[in-house]
């Protein structure tokens, strides 16, 4: 899923915060690195430094299936790979199991946040304006390691060594915005 939201507008400039959240609710047979990342049209740069994410997984009691736990999913600041004007991406190593008070959860869902602050210089004209952005998570199954990139003309994320990972489809979202001076 992917929320927005403008957050800055001043003359000549317009900022928004995107959130991406993605849900895979399988236990990983494989713990390497999954990825994600948003992707966007129209030249919007994100600014880095408010990059931020978060992991956490649910399971279930080894001992008795009936009682379940969750990880805390503390907010982590940073990112993964980042192409200017084009997209920007994060990953998480998952887990196949927790301890929590003495219990091992065996892990069968896995949940992640992302957010970006995202801008765009305009001239203050008043015309309204359409930008689109999409999401991708991918799930490592393979050996290989493979790199995001980001296409902003579709706009799409993709995968090198995609044949390694299971990928979610796109979720795409399209706003509207004014270059408008507030």
């Amino acid at each position: 899923m992917i929320s927005l939201s403008q957050v800055t507008a001043a003359a000549g400039k317009v900022d928004f915060l995107v959130n991406y959240n993605w849900d895979w609710n399988y236990g990983p047979t494989f713990t390497s690195d999954d990825q994600w990342g948003l992707a966007w049209t129209d030249d919007f740069d994100a600014y880095p430094s408010t990059a931020k994410y978060s992991y956490k997984t649910f399971g279930f009691s080894q001992s008795n299936p009936a009682i379940r736990a969750e990880t805390a999913g503390n907010q982590i600041t940073g990112y993964n790979t980042y192409t200017p004007g084009a997209g920007i991406g994060w990953s998480v190593n998952l887990i196949q199991a927790f301890q929590q008070n003495g219990t091992t959860f065996i892990v069968d869902r896995n949940k992640g946040w992302s957010q970006i602050k995202i801008g765009k210089a305009h001239n203050g004209s008043g015309k309204i304006d359409s930008s689109s952005i999409v999401g991708k998570y991918f799930h490592k199954y393979l050996a290989a390691n493979g790199s995001l990139s980001f296409d902003k003309s579709g706009p799409s994320v993709g995968i090198s060594y995609d044949w390694a990972y299971d990928s979610s489809n796109d979720y795409g979202y399209q706003w509207d915005w004014y270059h408008k001076n507030y």
